[in-house]
């Protein structure tokens, strides 16, 4: 009888622990997966660690509207969202992501909600015109070149003196404040290749100096006249840059393995590759590329913000796609999230949400 009574206790303990189990299964798959990443302006996180974006709250609004239940989990990138969804750890990816053929046999796609084009941003053209361009991007190679040029000047007038002043006592004489003084015009007659004549070296270590200075120079001037030689040639490319065709004789920046990157690619175009958009327009801004082909969207948000004056968006699109969320193939979800989607775009939400990101400042 006793253990008859443990075997019953124990059954039941049994199907009170499947039970509860089955129930926390239950939950769990009410509790939609669902992945994201930062992707300015269609995600974004603030310091609160809470979404915002014109892809991340149209989200929410088609959830709210369908009464789903959801959970966000951030990636690095898209392709870590797009592995797990391959892996089943996600639902669904409440992205802006470019809706793609190649794609097709592995994810489905919702009803698009963004047209996209691919533009090209470059530096402005400078109303004061060239010298702003050159003093916007004085390189530290530049800045180096002009210092060795005043340390030459600076050995040059005290070394010529020095070695001059009891042998030449008419051109290098005197006090030690006249004798240098002489030596800086020397200096800047030698440096300059004037060569005026009326202060020369008469010993032989005199002369051998005056060569050495003379090739100094030589080298360091040049270096100054080709540093800014090049600054007027980058000037010109960037004024230049018109369309697709431009591309192939400048240095250009994208975001590393997006559908820029492969566009370009496909058209011969080997371009300079960037972690996001951020850091590709802080290369342009410095001078280091010529160019970024990015979403136009995302480029016109960055010119209305952290970018603003500091780039420009060339006119014209160089090709035009759709921006959707992804699914995985045969998700049941794809036809409610369709006719919410298809709702929301329909009312005033949809063109208040893309002005407030796209059409204005904040």
């Amino acid at each position: 009888m006793v253990g008859s009574r443990r075997a019953r206790s124990a059954l039941a303990a049994l199907v009170l622990v499947c039970s509860a189990t089955l129930a926390r299964s239950a939950d769990d798959a009410e509790i939609l997966r669902v992945g994201i990443y930062e992707d300015p302006p269609f995600a974004m996180k603030d310091a609160g660690g809470r979404w915002n974006g014109i892809a991340i709250e149209l989200w929410h609004r088609v959830a709210d509207d369908l009464g789903l239940d959801y959970e966000l989990r951030e990636y690095a990138s898209p392709a870590a969202v797009f592995r797990a969804i391959g892996q089943g750890e996600i639902d669904a990816f409440a992205g802006a992501v470019p809706v793609s053929s190649a794609r097709f046999e592995d994810v489905e796609f919702t009803t698009p909600f963004l047209s996209k084009s691919f533009s090209i941003a470059t530096v402005p053209a400078n109303a004061a015109g060239w010298l702003d361009s050159i003093v916007g991007h004085l390189s530290p190679r530049l800045g180096y070149t002009l210092a060795a040029l005043v340390v030459l000047f600076a050995v040059a007038s005290i070394g010529i003196w020095w070695i001059e002043r009891h042998r030449n006592p008419e051109h290098f004489g005197g006090s030690p404040a006249r004798g240098i003084a002489e030596g800086f015009w020397w200096a800047a007659a030698t440096v300059t290749t004037v060569g005026y004549g009326d202060r020369t070296p008469v010993t032989l270590f005199g002369r051998l100096f005056a060569v050495a200075v003379m090739l100094a120079a030589l080298v360091l001037v040049s270096l100054v006249t080709g540093i800014i030689a090049s600054q007027l040639t980058v000037h010109e490319l960037h004024a230049r840059i018109r369309g697709l065709a431009d591309l192939a004789r400048v240095r250009v920046g994208v975001v590393e393995e997006s559908p820029v990157e492969e566009f370009l690619v496909e058209r011969g175009i080997r371009p300079v590759r960037f972690a996001d958009v951020p850091p590709a327009l802080d290369a342009l801004v410095a001078g280091q590329i010529d160019a970024v082909v990015a979403g136009e969207p995302e480029l016109r948000y960055h010119a209305r913000g952290d970018f603003e004056e500091r780039i420009a968006i060339v006119p014209g699109a160089l090709d035009r796609g759709f921006l959707a969320f992804v699914l995985p193939s045969g998700s049941p979800l794809r036809r409610p999230l369709n006719a919410a989607i298809a709702r929301e775009l329909e009312g005033p939400f949809w063109a208040r949400l893309v002005e407030q990101h796209l059409d204005r400042r904040e």
